[in-house]
């Protein structure tokens, strides 16, 4: 995770200095969230960790919800922030596939706990998803990977 961190804190740090774009910059806030749900994985035992991330009492939110809207979280942010800042973004797209592969992935696979595996794996799978789209001449508006 610390290199999660290190790129993080760098994406931030480009993203303040400079041009000042509201926009941008409240994507960059809102990946910090992004984040703590990714270490923790279920909100349920880390209440006062999501409060920003819902508008809703989080007692009510159900683990695949969590992971629904992981998966949008990993993916729509990014995207904007890979035309303004590829080096950083990119950097910190690769640093969360890398903990989601290692930290969760395999953790999930040597648990023998499919269900888990298959919610990570859709997440890391919107990650790329969206550094696809980031490079199609469609932008956004290119067709989602689902399965």
């Amino acid at each position: 995770m610390d290199s999660v961190n290190e790129a993080m804190k760098a994406l931030k740090q480009v993203a303040l200095e400079g041009e000042k774009d509201k926009g941008l910059a409240e994507r960059v806030d809102s990946l910090t969230t992004t984040l703590r749900l990714l270490v923790f994985g279920s909100a349920h035992d880390h209440k006062e960790a999501f409060t920003d991330f819902y508008e809703q009492d989080i007692s009510l939110t159900t683990d695949s919800q969590i992971f629904e809207k992981l998966v949008l979280a990993v993916r729509e942010p990014f995207i904007p922030l890979y035309k303004k800042f590829p080096s950083q973004a990119f950097q910190l797209s690769a640093a969360i596939f890398s903990f989601l592969f290692q930290e969760k992935i395999v953790m999930q696979l040597t648990a023998g706990n499919k269900v888990l595996q298959a919610s990570w794996e859709d997440v890391a799978e919107s990650l790329l998803s969206g550094v696809l789209v980031s490079g199609s001449p469609l932008g956004s508006r290119a067709p989602r990977l689902i399965r």
